[in-house]
């Protein structure tokens, strides 16, 4: 890929906030050291992707922890103007910011998910949660029904990550009681590969079988999704079937 976007050596860094010539960085004026981030860059990265991936799939631009340190709303207003699908978040804060200040619209997926007293604020604002529990779909379905609106979800699956997400052999007991629930609309399934940045390492595979069988079992049970995603950046240049 291009030279200049490089998401993993900056929190160490310094950043010195101003703009120029296309270029971003963000730091206190009294530190001696900064960065600078070519926004080209970030759009050439961004083609790059996009032409990887298989037609028909959208590209949803993960801009969590303040985009990685780049800057989050002039990095997600660049991402916007590139035609990303989507933009991912870690927090409903990092949400509410690029309602503020990018776009009203733009469906914006809440990754970690929010805590019980965040529902609220998700539905106010369109963002699209990430759910694995059955306290936080509850509140959101019971808000929606105060709001006459239904709240819209995905769900995560932990595949073997063991970070976030309901294990794959209890999946189908939390879709049933999550399909009780007339409020909440389920949009998509999510999950996260342990081993992405491993091209052909046997877990990426076991952990797509179990992903396709839970995706083929919430299909079974009726159900219509269109906003699946498992594939980060590794995974995506890495193990084609899961985009």
């Amino acid at each position: 890929m291009k030279k200049g976007l490089n998401c993993q050596a900056l929190f160490t860094i310094c950043y010195l906030l101003r703009e120029k010539d296309g270029m971003v960085s963000n730091a206190e004026p009294s530190m001696t050291g900064w960065i600078e981030i070519d926004l080209s860059a970030l759009g050439h990265n961004l083609q790059v992707f996009q032409q990887k991936i298989s037609s028909g799939t959208g590209l949803m631009a993960v801009v969590k922890s303040d985009a990685y340190g780049h800057g989050l709303v002039r990095v997600a207003k660049e991402l916007l103007r590139l035609k990303a699908a989507a933009l991912g978040v870690a927090s409903v804060e990092e949400g509410l910011r690029i309602r503020k200040n990018v776009s009203p619209s733009i469906p914006v997926i809440v990754l970690l998910g929010p805590r019980e007293e965040e529902c609220a604020l998700c539905l106010d604002h369109r963002l699209t949660p990430v759910v694995y529990t059955l306290a936080v779909v509850r509140e959101l379905d019971r808000l929606a029904r105060e709001r006459k609106i239904k709240a819209r979800v995905h769900l995560k699956v932990d595949t073997g990550m063991g970070r976030l997400g309901v294990l794959w052999t209890e999946f189908p007991a939390f879709l049933a009681e999550t399909r009780r629930l007339k409020n909440v609309k389920i949009c998509g399934l999510s999950s996260h590969f342990a081993r992405a940045d491993e091209k052909g390492h046997p877990y990426n595979r076991l952990q797509w079988k179990r992903y396709q069988a839970t995706l083929e079992a919430a299909r079974e049970a009726g159900l219509r999704l269109t906003e699946n995603h498992a594939a980060n950046s590794a995974a995506a240049l890495n193990h084609p079937p899961a985009h």
